[in-house]
């Protein structure tokens, strides 16, 4: 197994990268598109199906991983790599990411294979597999084009393309054209995916729900099972779920309000003892400030959130859990305006003028969220909607939610599961 130092594995990429641009500049990518094609492994073993993973906390699809895994035909198992992010961190702080996200998963699942299991970043050439299903493009944005020819490679986003960003939900030049199949959420999703230049060709796009939102068609758990809530004995206290995104630079989505939402959030903790906050950060935050500046006012700010008996931190894995047994969502990420809508519960939507806007998704939903552009209209909304309970958006989010719930909400893991074993030769 070929492995390479993580600084001279990220200067490959970029090489690597720069080389493909060259390749599809002089448009000679003709038929190397074409991905593997499934064919039925020896008959006495299972089909492998192999998720690489990178992050602990964009994980969703666990749904759809355990209704694989329950066919006895498929043999479901995860494989480890890094992440954009987890590539450039120091040295200390990588190998750590990586242990935490090794213990997570593998309390979820078999881990079969890890390219990174001493420091060194082994190629995915070494992958074995005969399904890859690939967690996100950051990390393995050229992997299909790699390896898609050897192992077909399969790909459900984590969010539902709530911004307007379609060249990094559909159509990164390496990873979606080179994909054996895009499953998609929704009629809608498939249209998008279909016309957007550059993106996964008609023919291999499949309409299969949302793995991630499956959870929230059952009941969700008691308030007092949730142990992550720093009162969580008591069920008739108020909980809010504080979700910050990571984008504050001016090349970013620019969804980030951290500046401003985070010691805004941190007065409301403060001023109101009696309603219980959990911190639910986009995975790449905390490096994110660091990079721009912020490292200061990051730690300051978390070591002011640790310090009151209302606030605590939602691990990773805990998620659909935390949701079902809050009374409100305040975020600016975006992901979690469709998620937490399954839940009916009031989203404060934390907004800056300069983001990217939403797309045609995301404004169907937009009707059911409380629009708070400052800490003052943040402070306004909070008392009013989560504190006296005048919120006049209940009645939207529910037809909201039944509509996202018959769109998305089905069994993705079946309709994957019979497009998996339909195409074995």
């Amino acid at each position: 197994m070929t492995s390479r130092s993580v600084p001279l594995a990220r200067v490959q990429s970029y090489v690597r990268r720069v080389g493909y641009r060259l390749i599809d500049a002089l448009a000679v990518r003709g038929k190397a598109t074409v991905p593997a094609i499934l064919r039925q492994p020896c008959p006495d073993r299972p089909v492998r199906v192999v998720f690489l993973v990178c992050d602990a906390g964009k994980w969703v699809a666990q749904p759809l991983f355990d209704g694989l895994a329950a066919d006895p035909s498929l043999l479901c198992s995860f494989a480890l790599t890094l992440s954009d992010v987890g590539l450039r961190l120091p040295k200390v702080e990588r190998a750590a990411l990586h242990a935490a996200n090794r213990t997570f998963f593998a309390r979820r699942g078999s881990i079969s294979q890890d390219l990174f299991p001493d420091g060194r970043l082994s190629s995915p050439e070494a992958l074995e597999a005969d399904v890859l299903f690939l967690q996100q493009p950051w990390g393995m944005q050229d992997l299909p084009r790699r390896i898609g020819r050897r192992i077909p490679c399969a790909y459900q986003s984590y969010e539902l393309g709530v911004i307007d960003d379609p060249v990094q939900q559909i159509a990164v030049p390496d990873f979606h054209p080179w994909l054996w199949r895009l499953f998609v959420p929704t009629e809608h999703h498939a249209e998008v995916a279909t016309h957007c230049p550059g993106g996964t060709p008609a023919e291999r796009i499949r309409i299969a729900g949302a793995a991630g939102l499956s959870g929230y068609l059952h009941p969700g758990p008691a308030r007092t099972a949730v142990a992550s809530w720093p009162r969580a004995a008591d069920p008739g206290r108020k909980r809010v779920v504080y979700a910050p995104h990571h984008s504050l630079a001016p090349n970013s989505l620019r969804l980030a309000t951290f500046d401003w939402s985070a010691p805004a959030v941190l007065a409301l903790a403060r001023d109101n003892p009696e309603v219980d906050f959990l911190l639910r950060p986009h995975p790449n935050l905390w490096f994110s400030l660091r990079r721009d500046g912020f490292g200061a006012a990051a730690e300051g700010f978390l070591r002011d959130w640790d310090s009151l008996p209302n606030t605590g931190h939602l691990p990773d894995g805990e998620q659909v859990a935390a949701f079902q047994t809050s009374d409100a969502l305040v975020t600016d990420s975006a992901s979690f305006l469709a998620e937490y809508m399954m839940t009916g519960q009031p989203i404060l939507r934390l907004t800056r003028a300069d983001s990217r806007p939403l797309s045609a998704f995301g404004r169907w939903l937009e009707p059911g969220f409380h629009a708070c552009p400052d800490g003052e209209a943040l402070q306004r909304t909070f008392r009013s909607v989560i504190l006296d309970g005048r919120d006049g958006l209940a009645a939207v989010r529910q037809h909201l939610s039944s509509a996202l719930a018959a769109q998305a909400g089905t069994d993705a893991a079946r309709r994957i599961r019979n497009e998996i074993l339909a195409k074995m030769d």
